[in-house]
């Protein structure tokens, strides 16, 4: 069994407190990040910014709240910030010392990649400490009680567009790749009509490296084609398939029924007929591996 396998295989174990500890690293980066305020903007706070949507832990209401808030994490902080509770104000969760403080809305300021910092000047007010049970940090304070817990994984077939959406990791690691241009063109001069099965998991290590990058890819070769007759299928088709969590992965129906051991694996079909797959971390660069694959078939 290769190293990819055992990586693949690995269940994420991120914890909560682990977050802490890899947070410190983070604190020497630079004062200021590129996508940030811009020049003007009022001063940031020295560790509470760069909250990014998370895909990793949602908060569970107890009892059950009609809406859902928002859930967003800072690994330089090692902080959730959730939106949208029953209190009506920004909670901030720091996962260090479990402590749970309120801050006004006023006080969080829009950064240009679609997360937010903390004003420099912004005031808090404890409202109680968090409990860490397993995975789970329960949340008992006046006015609201629940718990940040680990998000289901991603099931069964999905479009890229549900993907991106359920995990923003992928739609800013997508955004963030540099994709290879004349890898994209000859991939798009292909003859006939290709056809990309990814089977993945959203708690997979190697699949959080690469999926952002499939996902690019798919956006690319799609881009500005053509729109196919009435009937007819687009000349390029992706669709992900979100595998169940170990121990269970390797027993799923549909992975036993192809032959999937590694994952992220994709299946490369064109016309109809597997050309080839791409699998583990062959997918660095799949704009690369895919046209390898499409090359051989000629």
């Amino acid at each position: 069994m290769g190293p990819d396998v055992r990586l693949s295989r690995a269940r994420a174990t991120t914890s909560l407190v682990l977050a802490a500890v890899l947070s410190l690293g983070a604190l020497g980066r630079s004062s200021r990040a590129a996508d940030g305020p811009t020049a003007g903007a009022p001063a940031v706070h020295e560790t509470l910014r760069e909250f990014q949507p998370t895909s990793k832990y949602e908060f569970v209401a107890d009892p059950k709240a009609s809406t859902t808030p928002e859930v967003y994490f800072s690994a330089r902080a090692a902080t959730y910030l959730l939106r949208g509770t029953a209190l009506g104000l920004p909670l901030l969760v720091r996962t260090g010392v479990c402590s749970i403080e309120s801050l006004t809305e006023e006080a969080l300021l829009d950064r240009k990649d679609g997360g937010f910092d903390v004003r420099a000047d912004a005031k808090t007010t404890a409202l109680g400490c968090a409990v860490l049970v397993g995975k789970d940090l329960l949340i008992d304070v006046k006015g609201l009680k629940g718990k940040l817990a680990p998000k289901p994984p991603l099931l069964g077939w999905e479009k890229a567009a549900n993907v991106l959406t359920a995990i923003p990791e992928y739609a800013r690691d997508a955004k963030k790749y540099a994709i290879s241009d004349d890898c994209v063109s000859s991939v798009k001069t292909t003859k006939g009509k290709v056809r990309v099965f990814v089977y993945f998991g959203t708690w997979c290590p190697t699949c959080s490296t690469v999926m952002g990058r499939i996902l690019r890819l798919e956006q690319e070769v799609t881009k500005d084609a053509p729109a196919p007759k009435e009937g007819e299928a687009p000349a390029f088709q992706f669709d992900y398939f979100g595998a169940k969590p170990e121990p269970d992965t390797w027993d799923e129906p549909e992975l036993k029924t192809h032959g999937i051991e590694i994952l992220p694996t994709g299946l490369v079909y064109v016309d109809g007929k597997e050309q080839g797959r791409i699998s583990g971390y062959d997918w660095s660069r799949p704009e690369a591996a895919l046209r390898r694959v499409l090359d051989a078939a000629k």
